[in-house]
């Protein structure tokens, strides 16, 4: 269904921290992105479409170069607040995908040795930020903006015969849709069977899987009356599905709908995670204890609104357990039975 209507992106920010399943068990964790980019290219040009009405092209052009700024800022400021939301959404990636409008608007016209000179460099560059951006820095934060201005000034300084016209680099970017969908299914999989796969071995197999799915099925694609009813279709049975599941599968007397059974199993009462304090029967000036801990801390939301404890919450999801405690994720610095998280609340409850 998420794919269906591509809003994958949006579920998955949804599931993101204790009640998400580990990301190397998702097979189509990655279609986050494909959904982002496909809410971007419906929206865009509608949203030109309906700008033309009111501005001339020059106007649009400068209307398109400030809303990249403004959502460049907005992506920056929206990693520091909610690194989930923002790593997710469209609002705070819109701008990468602008800088493409931009390119074509604005088409430098440079002498040939300095096109050259800037290709290299931004080539460089892009492949420099692969080594020192990484997951311990928020994304999209400030530094989203260097592999996505590199790659602006390398599209719009093309170099005829440049390193990028190879016929190697050439037939990878040919097959760059199909190696972007086999690329993580790959590695879930590797994951599930135990496997170790070499950085060598996994791009070897990814290129040669790509490769298979480009011309046996990308390669032949039709978008014909069988196409569209056979989407019709899986939307028709997802839809079916995401109700209630399949109830004929499970015995009646065990049945729950998707409503009781968050209502009878999510303890952290389905409430987004934040960056400031959660007041729980209480507010800023009136609380009793300070909830501090991960994921699991936050399971613990249901029995203390339940039982009318006044809390205060800094807990997070994840393994940030306070905001800037843990601020990425490393197997060794958690401790997965959580045990100060159980202290923390046996205390509270002697305490009552």
């Amino acid at each position: 269904m998420r794919q269906n209507l591509f809003i994958s992106n949006i579920i998955y920010k949804r599931e993101s921290g204790y009640f998400d399943l580990n990301s190397y068990d998702k097979y189509f964790l990655h279609t986050w992105s494909l959904s982002m980019e496909w809410q971007f290219y419906i929206i865009y040009p509608i949203l030109l479409l309906l700008l033309s009405k009111f501005f001339s092209i020059k106007a649009l052009k400068k209307i398109v170069i400030y809303l990249t700024i403004v959502l460049f800022l907005y992506g920056w400021y929206s990693s520091v607040k909610d690194s989930v939301s923002s790593y997710y959404m469209l609002q705070s990636r819109a701008w990468e995908m602008l800088l493409g409008g931009i390119a074509y608007f604005y088409p430098l016209k440079l002498k040939k040795t300095t096109r050259v000179l800037i290709y290299y460099s931004s080539l460089v560059v892009l492949i420099a930020s692969a080594f020192f951006i990484n997951h311990k820095d928020l994304w999209p934060g400030y530094l989203a903006i260097i592999p996505a201005v590199m790659t602006y000034l390398v599209i719009v300084c093309s170099v005829e015969k440049g390193i990028l016209a190879s016929k190697v680099l050439q037939y990878i970017g040919l097959i760059s849709y199909s190696v972007y969908l086999v690329h993580w299914p790959i590695l879930v999989i590797a994951n599930k069977l135990a496997l170790k796969l070499g950085f060598i071995y996994y791009v070897l197999i990814t290129l040669v899987l790509a490769s298979q799915l480009y011309y046996f099925v990308e390669r032949k694609r039709s978008y014909g009356l069988t196409v569209v009813f056979i989407y019709m279709l899986a939307i028709a049975a997802s839809i079916y599905v995401l109700k209630n599941g399949v109830s004929s599968r499970v015995n009646p007397d065990f049945q729950l709908s998707r409503n009781d059974y968050k209502a009878k199993f999510e303890g952290h009462l389905n409430l987004p995670q934040s960056m400031d304090a959660q007041y729980f029967n209480g507010n800023v000036t009136d609380f009793d204890f300070i909830l501090i801990g991960n994921s699991h801390a936050r399971h613990f939301f249901s029995y203390i609104k339940k039982h009318g404890i006044k809390v205060a919450s800094l807990a997070l999801d994840g393994c940030t357990s306070t905001k800037n405690y843990y601020s990425f994720y490393n197997k060794k610095s958690v401790n997965p039975d959580t045990k100060w998280n159980l202290i923390l609340l046996m205390h509270i409850l002697k305490s009552l």
